[in-house]
């Protein structure tokens, strides 16, 4: 941890108005993300993943909004309020397969699923 603390005090802080959670969470996204070709949103929040499957759809020559290249949206939903164990499973997961999102050379809407009593083990396979 101590390694990564200066490069989290880098990073812009926004407070999120309560009212409009999608308006932000697009504005955000089109101001931080133009100048990045491959990018993958990992949350549980809908507000997240509407804004990035909005943003997949181009604007002009380029998605967020930009003339840069086409950019790679890549959107994984993970589940609302986890127990503990769900989490630990998710975990796993993206462990496992976020080198494969990431790779994967176009847009993506993914959303995780588990059985209510998996195994942190069921994620390797």
């Amino acid at each position: 941890m101590p390694q990564i603390a200066p490069l989290i005090r880098g990073y812009q802080i926004y407070a999120k108005p309560m009212h409009t959670p999608l308006t932000f969470k697009i504005t955000t996204f089109r101001r931080e993300c133009r100048h990045f070709r491959n990018l993958i949103s990992v949350g549980d929040g809908e507000a997240e993943r509407a804004a990035s499957l909005r943003l997949q759809a181009p604007l002009g020559k380029g998605s967020l909004g930009g003339d840069g290249p086409l950019q790679r949206i890549k959107s994984v939903k993970l589940i609302e309020l986890p127990t503990c164990q769900q989490l630990i499973v998710q975990h796993e997961m993206l462990q496992v397969r976020l080198p494969d999102v990431a790779a994967f050379g176009g847009c993506l809407d993914l959303k995780s699923r588990f059985p209510p009593n998996s195994s942190p083990n069921a994620a390797a396979k």
